[in-house]
């Protein structure tokens, strides 16, 4: 990082300073809460309460941030904790004894050797119970005299080019805010607009009477692209009023508290993602991209999240290159009769089964070679696929039976279509009659009691109340809601056996895409019988197109509720997570070509089958477009 530094504007109250960045990229690191000297060893008490870290963890965190090559670092205040009678002190009489005594083996011995530090002010900082204007001058004295860190003001803006960083001194409310002036860089910036301070905008589990600041951002039109804060002693990323909110609090001290997503992370506007660990966060900056991810003390990453400017943004993958093609180009798969690859199966022997959701009287055997399914070597399989229109999914059942799937779907025309809506194992049916489904969606408490088996809880009703909501627009005549009519598309088993199912539709905006588990003995039911929902999180404008168990992840493909011939999307997510109520956050792992229908597993290897196009014409006998396959592979 080259610093052409600390060219002060006129408006002294809140100094602007350039310091651009040279190259295509700004990297800063976001920790907080620094402020409490480390324990000398790990407390032997069970990982709850609150926990302060030790000299190794302290140590193991400077390593890890150092080895970012960040080019600057904001820390999100409580810089200095220490007792009451220490808070209300100014502190600042002789400024060598403060900052032999109290500043450096705090503030000074941790950012030693990090890059550029920018201080925001917390309440222990100045004072606790009331604002000590002496003690924020004592910091800035300290910092003027340090090579690395800087406090020109308790606020301050930075431009670095690609982005603005606006510190604000969230002790002071927001009416004494500089806020014209802040409007007014964030206007003439072309760049990125991160603002924070030590207070949060939103937090769950801990600092949940804190609105002010989002009142202020509501009121005043304020809307950065990345609110950063501390203040809450863990690391949390959410999504409030359109503006991504970071809370990177666990510097030195965590406060145990639910993880999210998680059984336990509930109550309204539950964040992404929340974790009771010692950490930081990086946040990397291009002209077009803003990527987040909060890391452990190792320097191991917990979570991402990626948006575009002026776009969505979405959760990411942890690390970068974690697929690879074997194979650079998508090939052929098969031939006619199979033109519409709906889903894929890897069986025991190694061959591979593949669904095609336009024929509905068999399935299609094929070997596996160099990579990729043999196109030349297509057999029918010897499944009983009799009368299951519109396969999407194809699951193995106690490793030895195969469990298809028909969608449950309206046709195009939104015509009922009671023979997609059957699950087949071996000679065994589930049929799910047109009466039943007008009985199951007659209401939401019909819903709840006959498709769920009276199941309770919130999630349940929430479903439910988008399928019926669904099904009576399509019944009065709104031929525009089809698409959100029950869809299924996906099918996997958990690790205790069970089978879940991946809706494409219908999406519950407050929860996102719907995974719905099958009752355990759904076999002998008449009709279709589920008892749990989860939820996960995709990219914005996607649902569930498919699902694959894989070891310690749920893999999946996510596309558009409507066909609308856009890329695709493969992700994963713990199956460790995978519970009745759960609330998943899909890890983007790789764009995906439009129409991936089918994923499966091929040795080390992950095969995904795309959808090609079958003749109307009955006497035809090629493919007008023909199904086809990319073969990947995940990083270690």
């Amino acid at each position: 990082m080259l610093l052409s530094l600390l060219t002060l504007s006129a408006e002294a109250a809140y100094p602007g300073l350039r310091v651009p960045v040279d190259g295509d990229r700004v990297r800063l690191i976001i920790v907080g809460d620094t402020g409490a000297m480390p324990v000398p060893e790990e407390e032997g008490a069970a990982w709850e309460g609150s926990h302060y870290n030790t000299v190794a963890i302290r140590d193991q965190l400077r390593r890890s941030m150092k080895a970012e090559g960040a080019d600057g670092v904001v820390a999100m205040g409580d810089l200095i904790y220490g007792p009451t009678f220490a808070q209300l002190s100014p502190k600042c009489r002789d400024t060598d004894a403060v900052a032999e005594q109290w500043l450096d083996p705090l503030l000074g011995d941790y950012f030693d050797g990090l890059p550029t530090t920018w201080l925001a002010l917390g309440n222990h900082d100045v004072g606790h119970y009331f604002y000590s204007r002496k003690r924020a001058r004592c910091l800035r004295y300290y910092a003027a005299t340090t090579e690395n860190i800087r406090l020109p003001e308790a606020a301050y803006s930075v431009d670095f080019g690609l982005a603005q960083l606006l510190i604000v001194d969230t002790n002071r409310p927001p009416q004494r805010w500089p806020s014209a002036e802040m409007q007014r860089r964030i206007a003439e910036g072309s760049g990125w607009v991160i603002m924070g301070g030590h207070h949060v905008l939103k937090t769950t589990f801990d600092k949940e009477s804190e609105v002010e600041i989002r009142q202020w951002l509501s009121e005043s039109g304020t809307k950065p692209d990345l609110w950063i804060n501390g203040h809450a002693h863990f690391l949390q990323f959410g999504v409030y009023d359109g503006i991504p909110a970071l809370t990177s609090g666990s510097g030195s001290k965590v406060r145990v508290r639910p993880d999210c997503p998680g059984p336990e992370c509930v109550g309204e506007e539950t964040p992404l993602f929340s974790r009771s660990t010692f950490g930081y966060a990086v946040v990397d900056l291009t002209e077009e991209t803003m990527t987040i991810r909060l890391k452990d003390a190792e320097g191991s990453a917990l979570y991402c999240w990626e948006q575009t400017r002026g776009g969505h943004g979405a959760p990411c993958a942890l690390e970068d290159a974690v697929v690879e093609a074997v194979v650079p180009e998508a090939a052929v798969l098969g031939g006619f009769p199979m033109c519409e690859a709906s889903a894929a199966l890897t069986l025991p022997d190694g061959s591979v089964l593949i669904a095609d959701n336009e024929v509905k009287d068999a399935l299609f055997s094929y070997s596996y070679a160099s990579a990729l399914i043999d196109p030349e070597r297509q057999a029918f399989a010897e499944q009983d696929t009799a009368r299951i229109e519109d396969i999407e999914a194809l699951v193995g059942v106690d490793g030895t039976g195969v469990l298809m799937v028909g969608s449950h779907s309206r046709s195009k025309k939104c015509t009922l279509q009671p023979e997609r809506r059957r699950l087949g194992l071996a000679a065994e049916r589930v049929k799910t009659s047109d009466e039943e489904w007008a009985a199951m969606t007659a209401s939401e408490d019909a819903c709840r009691t006959a498709l769920f088996g009276g199941a309770a809880g919130e999630d349940v009703g929430l479903l439910c109340a988008a399928i019926v909501a669904a099904e009576s627009a399509a019944v009065t005549g709104d031929k525009n809601s089809c698409a959100d009519t029950l869809n299924i598309e996906g099918a996997m088993t958990d690790d205790a056996g069970r089978i879940w199912l991946g809706l494409r539709a219908p999406v519950v905006p407050e929860r996102g895409a719907a995974m719905v588990r099958l009752a355990s003995d759904f076999i002998g039911q008449r009709a279709l019988s589920l008892d749990a929902v989860a939820w996960v999180t995709l990219p914005p404008q996607q649902a569930i197109r498919e699902l694959h168990t894989d070891g310690d992840y749920a893999l999946g493909i996510a596309g558009a509720v409507e066909d609308s011939g856009g890329n695709m999307t493969l992700w994963r997510t713990p199956m460790s997570r995978l519970e009745p109520g759960a609330r998943l956050v899909a890890e983007r792992l790789s764009v995906l070509p439009p129409s991936s229908e089918g994923l499966t597993r091929v040795g080390e290897v992950l095969v995904v089958v795309t959808d090609g196009d079958t003749p109307k014409d009955d006497s035809a006998t090629a493919c007008v477009a023909p199904a086809g396959q990319l073969s990947l592979r995940l990083a270690p």
